[in-house]
């Protein structure tokens, strides 16, 4: 993603949702952290060192990480069930959302819960921590009419991430 003389940023460094809005905050995190090297480099009259390419291409591939897995477990059927629930005394809905909405930080109050809910997420597969939802039921055809009731279940938040 560096080179001496080129510095990839945005779409360009890795494309990881046409959703949400990850690339545009990428590319404008990049596009900073991009300008502050070319600047420090022309500064000395030199092309950048190859630990500062290192460091670059480190930083932006965490970046695109806590986007990349935010992504995979909101499109995974545990993942958004348990996105979908209710905000929390814990904090935990707000931290999500702080991620979504651009937040990279490493910030501790935010990591670790962005932290417990990738474990609810992961845990769902096996128990329900959050109601059940059948989305082979919301498919045309799949037998449910639009519009119908959804089974009580889902009528009970269960997840502890509720409040």
């Amino acid at each position: 993603m560096a080179g001496a003389r080129m510095l990839l940023v945005g779409d360009a460094a890795g494309f990881i949702d046409p959703i949400f809005s990850s690339g545009v905050m990428i590319a404008l995190k990049a596009g900073q952290l991009a300008a502050r090297r070319i600047l420090a480099a022309d500064s000395r009259r030199l092309a950048l060192t190859e630990r500062e390419q290192k460091q670059y291409t480190r930083e932006i591939k965490r970046m695109i990480g806590v986007y990349a897995k935010m992504i995979h477990m909101f499109y995974s059927g545990p993942g958004f069930e348990i996105f979908i629930q209710p905000a929390s005394r814990s904090g935990i809905s707000r931290a999500v959302n702080s991620i979504v909405a651009g937040s990279t930080q490493r910030d501790f109050g935010l990591w670790w819960r962005v932290k417990v809910f990738f474990l609810f997420c992961w845990l769902q597969q096996w128990f329900a921590m959050a109601p059940r939802i059948d989305f082979d039921a919301q498919k045309p055809g799949a037998g449910g009419s639009p519009g119908a009731k959804q089974p009580d279940a889902m009528d009970k938040p269960s997840c502890p991430v509720s409040s």
